[in-house]
């Protein structure tokens, strides 16, 4: 067999295998839900905040009460970390540095370090100008925080410091994500949109049914995910493209009033407010994407080079033959 065939040959095996994976994904269905729904972790009262760290260890915030549980890797029952920030913590979440971050009613944000139930020194970030309860963290280390009362987003250095002023919102929220772009994303608390900061300019990066919201995550691969706490469609879980548009409907909790989301894997775990218990809900991110089937000029291609290596084949036997 020639270099040449040989190379064909290789293609159209890898053109066939690729025909077949695709006619394998064409079979499942397009619209199926993610319906296995676990009780993953209890104990914890108003799951407001779900964050990870790099243990797996899954960290709940409840709003106001300055309360941080901690849920052993794999799930169970939360312990109560005993802390107390300054000026009375509204939240939290696990830092790129596993350290916890903790805002408060004064538009402070406190650190502490791994393992820590006292918070450092002085405080992390300082300028929030509000009630501070949504806090996250772009990939060069930026702190993002949204202040409900003012519905401003503000943004520290890397490393932390004064915040600075980025967009306002037309409505208060309770949580942020960093988009795959680099712009902050907020879920409207009353009007049911996802809005988003370029810059200074706000725009609508997505729309939910009804309801009012709280809860906004992202996945691995930059979607976005947003579920409802009230209104006729309170339980379900939606999911945004990583530049926006429309939604899709991706699971489905019964009687749940979705309170905070965060993402492991391909897992989604909920918080759910009537319950107070967070739920696992299997296999929610989008499979990867089916491999491209052959155009007609490709399966041309196939079968000019099965021509060719049959006949290359039967050359060779002739050879042998004759020789």
């Amino acid at each position: 067999m020639t270099n040449t065939t040989r190379t064909l040959a290789l293609k159209l095996r890898a053109c066939i295998k690729a025909a077949f994976l695709a006619g394998v994904v064409l079979l499942a269905p397009a619209s199926a839900l993610a319906q296995t729904v676990t009780t993953y972790a209890t104990g914890a009262n108003n799951p407001f905040k779900l964050s990870f760290d790099r243990s797996g260890r899954l960290y709940v915030a409840e709003p106001a009460f300055d309360r941080v549980f901690s849920v052993p890797v794999g799930g169970g029952s939360a312990t109560l970390i005993g802390i107390s920030t300054p000026g009375t913590g509204q939240g939290g979440i696990i830092g790129p540095d596993d350290a916890l971050y903790v805002p408060n009613e004064n538009g402070e944000v406190y650190r502490y370090a791994p393992g820590a139930t006292t918070a450092d020194a002085s405080a992390y970030a300082t300028g929030f100008a509000g009630r501070l309860y949504a806090l996250a963290f772009d990939d060069v280390g930026r702190l993002y925080g949204a202040t409900y009362d003012t519905a401003t987003i503000y943004r520290t250095p890397s490393g932390g410091g004064a915040a600075s002023s980025v967009c306002t919102l037309p409505t208060g929220t309770f949580t942020i994500v960093i988009s795959t772009a680099g712009n902050p994303l907020a879920v409207s608390e009353s009007d049911a949109r996802i809005y988003q900061c370029a810059g200074s300019t706000v725009s609508t990066f997505g729309v939910l049914p009804d309801g009012n919201n709280y809860a906004l995550t992202k996945d691995a691969e930059g979607n976005i995910y947003s579920g409802l706490f009230s209104g006729a469609n309170a339980g379900e879980i939606y999911r945004f493209p990583p530049n926006g548009g429309a939604s899709t409907l991706v699971a489905r909790v019964q009687g749940a009033s979705i309170y905070s989301l965060a993402f492991k894997n391909a897992d989604l775990y909920a918080g759910d407010f009537n319950t107070s218990t967070v739920l696992r809900i299997a296999n929610v991110a989008p499979p990867p994407a089916p491999a491209p089937v052959p155009t007609m000029t490709e399966w041309a291609m196939i079968l000019f080079a099965m021509m060719l290596a049959g006949g290359a084949a039967l050359h060779l036997q002739r050879r042998r033959q004759f020789a």
